[in-house]
């Protein structure tokens, strides 16, 4: 589900994820914020994998869809949150994206492997409805509130 606004300079996040709950919940979270956004999920590896090999494609030329951070769940269908996340941090036109990683794995060999790929942040999502709700009020204050200035320069 793609949801799109109309302000030309929107902060895009690119959230992945299959849950359709968990989408639903940061999607409504991140909507709060006063920044113009827009929010793109996909629901498995494989789009995920698809759309981020068409950004790299158009390169330079188009940044229409490239999204400024991405929210990465690592359980997902057809292709892993490891493997995208390799994908991204080794791609030249993508790897300067932060990648959060939002996912219910608290596994040691999870976070080890996510961070030696350079995941900008490992969070688990709480299993309390209102502790996740705040979890994805922080990443969207810290990312759509104090570290979108640059795309909303002051006059």
């Amino acid at each position: 589900m793609q949801e799109k606004f109309s302000q030309e300079k929107a902060f895009r996040v690119l959230v992945i994820e299959d849950d359709p709950d968990h989408a639903e919940l940061i999607r409504r979270s991140l909507s709060e914020h006063p920044t113009p956004h827009e929010i793109i999920n996909l629901e498995d590896g494989e789009v995920a994998m698809n759309f981020l090999a068409a950004i790299s494609l158009e390169g330079a030329t188009s940044s229409s869809q490239r999204p400024h951070i991405i929210l990465l769940d690592l359980r997902l269908p057809k292709i892993s949150g490891h493997t995208i996340l390799k994908k991204v941090k080794t791609t030249p036109i993508l790897q300067s994206i932060p990648v959060i990683i939002l996912t219910t794995s608290n596994a040691p060999q999870d976070v080890s492997e996510a961070y030696m790929n350079h995941a900008n942040s490992y969070l688990i999502k709480p299993q309390d409805f209102q502790d996740f709700v705040g979890l994805v009020e922080v990443i969207g204050t810290s990312w759509l509130d104090w570290n979108t200035k640059e795309l909303h320069p002051t006059p």
